[in-house]
Formats: C-alpha cells, sequence, structure tokens
C-alpha cells in the first residue's frame, strides 16, 4: 500500500482548483490534518474512510505515535466504519496512542468510531447518539428481502452495540 506524505495529503486538501492530488486520488475538504491532530468533519463512506485511514496511517508510519483524531459527524456506512475503526485499532496495538475526541455532531456510525481511541474524549457541547438500524425500504421489495436485509442490519446493530458495550462499561440493558 502506496502511504501519502502528510504535506502531500495537505496539499490536496487544500487545492481549491481542484479536487485531486498531484498523483490523481481525490481527496475530501472536510478530512485535514494538522501536526498530529486529524479533523474529520464528513460521513462515513467508502472515499471518507479511504481518506481516514490514509491519513492516520501516514502520520503512524511518519513517526507520529500520538494522534488525535476529531470526530464530528453524522455517520455514515457502517461497514466503511468498521474499516475505520479497525485500522485505529491496530495502530494502537502497534504501538500508536490515537485519542478520539467528539465534537459537535457526533452520531451512528461515528459514534462506534469514537469507541477506537485508547482515551475518548467530548466536548462538553458534543451531542452523542446512537440509533436503532434504518432498513430502507425500496418499491418492489418482498418480505423475503426484507427480513434477510433486517436480519443482516440487527447483526451489524449487535456488533455496534458489543463494541460501546465494552468501551464504556455498560451493560448490554443500559444500552
Amino acid at each position: 500500500m502506496k502511504f501519502i506524505n502528510r504535506d502531500h495529503f495537505l496539499m490536496g486538501v487544500k487545492n481549491q482548483e481542484s479536487d485531486k492530488s498531484d498523483d490523481g486520488m481525490e481527496l475530501s475538504s472536510r478530512i485535514s490534518i494538522v501536526k498530529n491532530i486529524v479533523n474529520f468533519d464528513d460521513n462515513i463512506n467508502r472515499q471518507t474512510a479511504f481518506e481516514l485511514k490514509t491519513a492516520l496511517l501516514s502520520l503512524f508510519y511518519e513517526g507520529e505515535k500520538n494522534i488525535a483524531l476529531m470526530i464530528n459527524s453524522d455517520g455514515g456506512c457502517v461497514e466503511d466504519g468498521f474499516s475505520i475503526f479497525d485500522t485505529i485499532t491496530d495502530i494502537n496495538k502497534s504501538g500508536g496512542n490515537i485519542i478520539t475526541f467528539g465534537r459537535g455532531y457526533v452520531s451512528s456510525m461515528s459514534f462506534v468510531l469514537l469507541q477506537a481511541g485508547k482515551e475518548r474524549l467530548c466536548s462538553k457541547n458534543s451531542t452523542l447518539i446512537m440509533h436503532q438500524p434504518i432498513i430502507p425500504v425500496n418499491e418492489g421489495t418482498n418480505l423475503s428481502k426484507f427480513i434477510s436485509h433486517a436480519e443482516f442490519e440487527k447483526k451489524y446493530y449487535e456488533r455496534m452495540k458489543k463494541v460501546i458495550c465494552a468501551k464504556s462499561k455498560m451493560s448490554s440493558v443500559q444500552f
């Protein structure tokens, strides 16, 4: 895997004329790095997960062990969120020290991401929200497809619940 240099990443993020860095990788304007602080102010999807993981891994492999991840997000895709969660956990297990800090609105999958830090903090005006899975129903969805999707979402929800309960010391009944 190719890791981009932190300055290169910032240059691509700040480039207002194009959404592409010099090597053609599209970058989000809602992820920024200042020294060892990574600000994430976006929804979680495949692109933002890739960018956030790249930013965290780049800092770590450049020798930065203490990293602060500031989160202000509505959440998003569970699969992509767990890939970020696993990256943070792997960095922490490999000698890194990622602290997660919730600012503003931290909801759904971003609330799960908050739990990945070795230390988890929130500003006094943060709003933390966890909700039941939202199951999209499209026209033409039959009952068996709906039930299958509901069972799949329930498994993800139980996995998210397990992470939150383990990190917060809450019982599943309290959750």
